[in-house]
């Protein structure tokens, strides 16, 4: 019989663990950290609360610390340094899931993880490192919450996991085209934009300079920050690293910076349009951080646009009409299917 847990302990984290020894860092179980000069980098397994014996899910959260303080001066998901911006969860569900997932964490932590840190700890402005400046691009007064999610639909009433699978269906639908006009929309709706164009993998010159735009003048960081790594992971031209570095050296947030100068270290370690060489990799999956694991069978999506239009609403009146209306755990699917 296939222990979940016991395959973890004796096979991912003893594999974990080894790697993380050979990068320099300390610690045992489930939490490692390393010391650099007056950082203090730390990571950890977090491991799901439905876990059983049978069932393991868990994924790796990161962090840096400066000095003796215990507010973190950076931290994230290892999704927020894959390539594909995405939420990362590992799952041990039987005995043929062990060697892969081993091997997958011990990619993660040394092909993304570790340079992530490593690009931390060269970006300029942090803690201890500099006298305070003023930044070139500072955006005070204009930010918006990334989270605030998008309100085009009539979807006020909707708990907000409903509310963000609304908004990830609604941007599957757009065009190309489409997607672009959409970057003038609500913060949280112009990140799951960003996330849909990498997937895609757009790259002709109208996109590019309408998101390369607002890597410069958006005035939400986590936009900012999005754009720059998904296009530090696309591009081809020498352009965008030169848009890439500007903001690394001339942003006022800490994350936008990080993620310029980490974009641009991977285009450098892995080559010009690495991600979009990528696709069978076991890190891609173009489903935006934040957003509910919940997909939708692309039949149902392709129908969508026609059903809306028979029955006389919006494509996203009907999406927030369905996940407004009905319980379950696919609610879109049974409303498409029952009438």
């Amino acid at each position: 019989m296939f222990h979940a847990q016991s395959a973890f302990n004796d096979n991912v984290l003893r594999a974990a663990k080894s790697c993380l020894r050979s990068l320099g860092f300390r610690g045992t179980g489930l939490r490692y950290y390393q010391r650099e000069g007056e950082y203090e980098l730390r990571l950890r397994f977090l491991k799901s609360v439905h876990n059983t014996s049978s069932s393991v899910e868990f994924t790796i959260e990161m962090a840096a610390y400066y000095g003796h303080q215990t507010e973190t001066i950076w931290a994230t998901r290892i999704g927020g340094v894959l390539p594909m911006l995405s939420e990362h969860w590992w799952k041990l569900h039987a005995e043929e899931d062990v060697q892969r997932v081993t091997t997958e964490v011990v990619d993660a932590i040394k092909g993304h993880a570790s340079p992530a840190f490593a690009a931390l700890l060269r970006v300029p402005g942090l803690p201890g490192t500099t006298l305070a400046r003023i930044w070139p691009r500072s955006f005070a007064g204009q930010t918006a919450a990334l989270t605030e999610p998008y309100r085009d639909a009539p979807s006020r009433r909707l708990p907000l996991w409903r509310e963000a699978l609304v908004q990830a269906t609604l941007v599957r639908l757009l065009s190309d085209s489409q997607l672009v006009e959409r970057l003038s929309s609500s913060a949280w709706f112009r990140h799951l934009v960003v996330c849909e164009i990498l997937g895609r993998g757009l790259q002709n010159e109208g996109a590019m300079d309408v998101v390369l735009d607002r890597l410069e003048h958006d005035p939400d960081p986590g936009v900012r920050a999005s754009v720059a790594r998904a296009y530090g992971s696309l591009a081809l031209s020498d352009e965008v690293v030169d848009r890439l570095s500007e903001a690394a050296q001339e942003d006022e947030d800490l994350e936008v910076r990080w993620s310029a100068t980490y974009a641009i270290d991977q285009r450098e370690r892995y080559g010009p349009g690495w991600v979009a060489r990528g696709r069978n990799a076991w890190w891609f999956d173009a489903r935006p951080t934040g957003v509910p694991d919940r997909e939708l069978p692309a039949e149902l999506l392709d129908k969508i646009p026609a059903e809306a239009v028979r029955r006389g609403m919006t494509v996203a009146e009907l999406t927030a009409r369905a996940l407004a209306g009905l319980p379950g755990e696919d609610p879109l699917t049974a409303y498409l299917r029952g009438e």
